[in-house]
């Protein structure tokens, strides 16, 4: 579906698209369409980020989508069933298993059952993208 006739239905379309989907917006509120514009998740999320090929976890390979939520962060995957609650400051994708998150300004690691693995007694040192680095 063109871009075109997205916005006919929604309001914006987001730059950070995954997959062969969209980010969309719809009175401010982010869902996900899917490249036919069928709604995969339904815009009822304050932001969103959607999965890609690096997205995917490993260990049973589910679409998973970054969400946000009464400004707290979580994942869920692509029927809108919550796989890590929202709850987090921050949360980077869920990887082999596993979860870079931020609780209460401290740093952790969770994972993909919410069970803390490295526990949040940790400062997030930001200074190079790709790299998470923490620090105590």
């Amino acid at each position: 579906i063109s871009e075109e006739e997205l916005l006919k239905r929604f309001d914006y379309i987001s730059d950070h698209g995954g997959g062969e989907g969209k980010v969309v917006y719809k009175n401010g509120k982010a869902g996900y369409v899917d490249k036919y514009g069928n709604g995969v998740i339904p815009c009822l999320y304050e932001d969103m980020w959607p999965h890609d090929g690096y997205f995917l976890d490993t260990e049973g390979d589910f679409p998973q989508y970054k969400v946000k939520l009464n400004n707290k962060w979580g994942i869920v995957n692509d029927k809108n069933q919550v796989i890590i609650p929202l709850m987090y400051d921050r949360i980077f994708n869920l990887k082999d298993g596993l979860a870079h998150a931020s609780l209460n300004g401290k740093s952790g690691w969770i994972d993909r059952n919410n069970e803390v693995v490295i526990p949040f007694e940790y400062q997030l040192n930001d200074r190079y993208p790709h790299i998470r680095f923490i620090e105590r």
